[in-house]
């Protein structure tokens, strides 16, 4: 496949185990090595490779080279505040605090503590405060100066092994009276999207703040300008800033330093059809992804693919592209949602779970979101409910709205998107399904229903075939029944049947919506549209042979049959059991 790789340079190993083979001998042997280099943070992912030639203690060579992916996450490098501050006797200080990287840091929280609180406390006179880092990975911390001293505040990453820490002088308010060196609203070394502001502030009474972005230094009045409103960031850019007081007195000169994000988009194409989106902040031409694929379709007609829009492709190959650029600012515009279908793109280069993403749209009962290979997830109750847990950087998505409404999308996690989107381990259905055949895909919401009862998740396989094909397969989550159907417009009626998991007896279904009665079932067709939905499930109902006999009398209290006459210890699901030959019928599902 076409892929970019990069060789990793400048690494610096180590051998924590080594010994020599003997005794005096300059040749050591070691059975482990750690690799380290500073540019691991720039990458999602490494390839390990060891080299076939590598012996053992015997002088023996590995039969062949020995490769390993390695996913990369992202880690903390830093906490920094300044060093040391001054804060007045019965006053109050500000104080900055971040971390880097600031994609790292976003979320992390922050404990901070006074050594002395006799001499310094936090906010409301507290001596140890916990913050959260804000989407740029900062925090502040307004500090009280309670009696002339010195003290230290202790800050941490909770649950991290990064610390900092500043120096507090609790001093006469007299001796603070030269103008202080005015402060910018972002670390220095921060990389910000491109059109992002800096605000800048001298906490001196009355002073005047005055800057430069050419290098030159603001002391001199015939390059500085004065400071009036937010400075904005569309370059890389040096912000050289200081203050002049009423008296004429200058503060020290301070340096901002300030990066524009990067995408580092890597854009893959299974063979067949994909959903995608970027996140680059220049609009993608549509003949770029063209070169890609032999179909590149939008909602709306365009020649330009912007971060907002989404996109379905197919192709030939697999197919992948890497792209660069600035990277699109997720918080500059809103994404507007009609009523009804729309293509949504995700442009953030983290994964997010649906509610940490989605926090600022207010979804109404029953939309509905689906991915092409990820499941969907309805909106039920005040959460998303269904096999789509997490949002994942290059998708692209179908949101169906019950009403028009806009949102921001939120790039600050609080949960672990990754470890809640992990697969649990299933049986395999004895049907397989191509969901890159097709551009289009059907949501379903059912339950299955045997002799009249809720069958238990994972009793049948139950899939969903267009002229004798299948195109969908369910998978179960709490008593719901998910499938994506794939297929085309215009393509014919949907059939659905169930395979035993344990005997592998086949059934044909009959699909009836919650509300109509089974004499008045309709064939179902293929729309590539929501079907039944959490509360109103489509019922997918067969009739089986129980199977129950006198023989399973007398097998103890704990012992039940369901109405396919399986044996089950200690049911959990609601519905009719035999036990010790007795109907016992279970009204809650047991936990």
């Amino acid at each position: 496949k076409d892929e970019v790789e990069t060789l990793l340079a400048d690494l610096q190993f180590s051998f924590p185990d080594s010994e020599a083979t003997i005794e005096g001998s300059e040749e050591q042997l070691a059975t482990k090595v750690f690799v380290a280099t500073d540019q691991l943070n720039q990458y999602d992912e490494v390839y390990a490779i060891v080299n076939r030639t590598v012996e053992s203690y015997a002088g023996i060579q590995m039969a062949a080279n020995y490769q390993q992916k390695i996913d990369i996450e992202k880690q903390l490098t830093s906490l920094s505040a300044e060093t040391e501050m001054n804060v007045s006797y019965g006053g109050t200080e500000t104080l900055l605090i971040a971390s880097l990287p600031t994609d790292a840091a976003a979320g992390k929280h922050v404990r901070i503590t006074s050594a002395s609180t006799q001499v310094a406390t936090l906010n409301d006179s507290q001596e140890s405060i916990e913050l959260t880092l804000d989407a740029d990975g900062q925090a502040q911390v307004t500090v009280n100066g309670v009696l002339f001293g010195t003290t230290a505040l202790k800050m941490e990453v909770v649950d991290e092994d990064i610390k900092a820490q500043t120096l507090v002088n609790v001093v006469e308010a007299a001796l603070l009276e030269p103008v202080k060196a005015p402060t910018a609203s972002r670390i220095s070394g921060t990389a910000v999207y491109r059109g992002q502001t800096v605000t800048l502030q001298c906490e001196s009474e009355g002073a005047s703040i005055y800057y430069t972005t050419d290098g030159s230094c603001p002391c001199e009045s015939a390059t500085r300008k004065l400071y009036q409103e937010p400075i904005t960031i569309n370059e890389p850019m040096t912000i050289n800033v200081m203050a002049i007081g009423y008296n004429g007195t200058e503060s020290e000169v301070r340096e901002y330093n300030y990066l524009i994000r990067q995408s580092a988009l890597t854009l893959t194409l299974a063979e067949g059809w994909n959903w995608a989106s970027h996140d680059l902040a220049e609009p993608l031409a549509k003949s770029v992804l063209q070169e890609m694929a032999t179909e590149v379709l939008t909602q709306e007609e365009c020649t330009v693919i912007e971060a907002e829009q989404a996109v379905k492709m197919k192709a030939e190959s697999q197919q992948v592209k890497q792209f660069s650029g600035d990277q699109y600012n997720p918080n500059s515009r809103s994404i507007t949602l009609a009523s009804g279908w729309n293509w949504l793109c995700y442009p953030i280069d983290q994964m997010l779970t649906l509610d940490d993403a989605l926090r600022g749209l207010s979804a109404d009962e029953g939309d509905v979101i689906t991915n092409l290979t990820g499941g969907f997830a309805e909106y039920v109750d005040g959460a998303w409910k269904g096999l789509l847990q997490a949002l994942t950087p290059g998708q692209g998505y179908l949101y169906k709205a019950a009403s028009q409404k806009s949102f921001v999308y939120n790039t600050v996690p609080t949960v672990n998107a990754q470890a809640k989107n992990e697969k649990h381990a299933k049986a395999a259905a004895p049907w397989s399904v191509s969901p890159r055949l097709y551009p289009n895909m059907m949501c379903v919401t059912a339950q299955v229903i045997c002799n009249g009862e809720l069958a238990e998740d994972n009793l049948y396989h139950i899939g969903a075939f267009i002229n004798n094909e299948c195109r969908g397969v369910g998978e179960y989550v709490d008593g719901i029944l998910y499938i994506n159907i794939y297929g085309n417009d215009g393509d014919g009626a949907i059939t659905f049947k169930a395979v035993d998991a344990e005997t592998d007896e086949e059934q044909t279904l009959t699909a009836v919506l919650f509300e109509a009665a089974p004499t008045n079932a309709t064939p179902i067709t293929f729309q590539p549209d929501v079907l039944g939905s959490f509360k109103a499930p489509l019922q997918l109902q067969m009739e089986v042979e129980t199977g129950i006999s006198e023989a399973q009398k007398d097998q103890g209290p704990e012992v039940y049959y369901n109405l396919q006459g399986q044996r089950i210890y200690k049911p959990t699901q609601k519905g009719i059991y035999i036990r010790n030959g007795q109907k016992v019928v279970l009204k809650t599902r047991n936990r």
